[in-house]
């Protein structure tokens, strides 16, 4: 599953049980200072994938997991935006 050219998940939304494992896996990664810049290795995503993957019995890919990282950077930036204005 997961890799470039499938649509068959593209359009799913994630269950929240998965979002919530893989912000747990990434925050894991970031204290153990595999954070590189504002992103991970390929390698990194690779191991974050097949963790994930474990915990959940879903295989996103690569690349999904990555469009899933900067949604939720934007959506963190919108809200915190959102909250300096009130």
């Amino acid at each position: 599953m997961g890799g470039h050219g499938e649509r068959t998940r593209d359009t799913m939304t994630w269950p929240r049980e998965n979002e919530t494992t893989f912000i747990g896996i990434l925050y894991e990664r970031l204290q153990k200072g595999k954070l590189q810049c504002s992103t991970f290795t390929k390698d990194q995503w690779g191991l974050t994938n097949e963790e994930l993957k474990a915990a959940t019995k879903w295989d996103y890919g690569i690349e999904r997991l990555k469009g899933k990282w900067n949604r939720l950077r934007i959506a963190h930036r919108l809200f915190t935006s959102l909250i300096e204005h009130t």
